[in-house]
């Protein structure tokens, strides 16, 4: 296995028909015994070696002499610079700026999404479809990340990778990533952070798909279910782990879940079942709890498999597959979280992210984009 790290710019007129749409990805996963290791760098084709990328990828990559003759001029949409980039629900990209949302054209051999990083408007992708690694059935892709602002097309992990995540605190200085990577030696994913391309800190090994960013980048929450199985939080700078929770997913696991951070209120928020769709953590693991309906039964909704928290209105939007259609509710909670006092649903629509940071949400619905926003009371 070989190395490469690539830039390009777009070319012109690229397919919008590649899309992969990410509900109906099915993929068979293994949770395996993790073990917590000093940080080391993990090199895309030596597991445990470290790989350093040229003085000038680092500081330059638009002037790499190895690939200016290649570089074309880009006909993307011009937008401004508070752009958000979101997955349609045939797994295309929509460009969004001013409440309109628009067809985005693929950056160079966009195969489907990762994640967007709106401070850095830096897009992390996959080219590859997902496949499965050696002697292994985990499924895995590679990393790329598209710069609206430079128009440069990067890739930053060859293969092997089952997810990544931008840090939420990360600019267009300093962006870095959390991304997992499978190890052949122990014969599973590995858990590291990328600032550059090509190179990747290892902080834990044993990790598996479901893991997320704590808001203020300091820290990642993750679950594993194999022995001693459970929720766990790593602090990224120690590279300390502490177990918060038993639960783990069992089988009713979905490879983009991710917990859900609320550090307002020192929670971890997962989905569970359908017999109870969200279970609350708490962050020190001192309790955890199943939130109901003011006369104690099961709360309204689908099993999320994407969450947001408003702490501006007490308000918790999920997203998920109702049987029939993808369906999104607002549930508003008591203070102690333990009670939902009311629940919206919002119908056949599927959950994009955030418009205004904790006021309104991007809704994807068949006839198009939908900006809701959150009721105050």
């Amino acid at each position: 296995m070989k190395l490469e790290l690539r830039k390009c710019k777009v070319p012109g007129k690229p397919s919008l028909g590649t899309g992969v749409g990410i509900s109906s990805i099915v993929v068979i996963c293994q949770i395996c015994l993790i073990t917590i290791i000093p940080p080391v760098f993990l090199g895309a084709c030596r597991p445990v070696s470290e790989i350093y990328v040229s003085t000038s990828f680092d500081n330059n990559p638009s002037t790499d002499s190895n690939v200016a003759s290649t570089v074309e001029t880009s006909n993307l949409r011009d937008i401004r610079a508070s752009r958000l980039v979101v997955v349609s629900a045939n797994g295309g990209l929509l460009t969004g700026s001013d409440g309109v949302f628009v067809k985005q054209e693929y950056p160079p051999e966009y195969g489907f999404y990762w994640d967007y990083n709106v401070a850095s408007e830096l897009l992390a992708y996959a080219a590859e479809e997902w496949h499965s690694a050696t002697e292994s059935s985990w499924s895995v892709s590679d990393f790329w990340s598209y710069d609206y602002q430079k128009n440069v097309a990067i890739r930053w992990w060859s293969s092997d990778v089952g997810r990544v995540l931008w840090d939420p605190s990360s600019n267009s200085i300093d962006a870095r990533a959390a991304l997992i990577v499978f190890n052949a030696d122990n014969g599973d994913f590995s858990l590291g952070i990328a600032n550059r391309p090509g190179r990747l800190k290892i902080l834990v090994d044993h990790v598996g798909y479901a893991f997320s960013w704590s808001p203020d980048g300091a820290e990642i929450a993750f679950v594993r279910q194999s022995i001693d199985p459970g929720i766990y939080v790593l602090d990224t700078n120690q590279a300390h782990v502490r177990k918060v929770s038993d639960f783990s997913y069992g089988s009713n696991r979905w490879i983009f879940d991710q917990p859900l951070w609320i550090l307002d209120k020192n929670l971890l928020v997962v989905a569970d079942n359908d017999s109870r769709p969200l279970l609350f953590v708490d962050l020190h693991g001192k309790s955890e709890f199943v939130p109901t309906t003011p006369d104690g039964r099961i709360i309204p909704g689908p099993r999320p498999n994407k969450m947001l928290w408003s702490s501006y209105s007490n308000q918790l939007v999920i997203s998920g597959d109702s049987g029939t259609i993808v369906e999104t509710w607002v549930h508003s909670l008591t203070n102690n979280m333990r009670v939902v006092q009311k629940s919206v649903n919002l119908g056949d629509a599927l959950l994009a992210g955030w418009w205004e940071y904790g006021e309104s949400v991007i809704l994807i619905r068949r006839n198009g984009t939908e900006i809701y926003t959150l009721s105050k009371s």
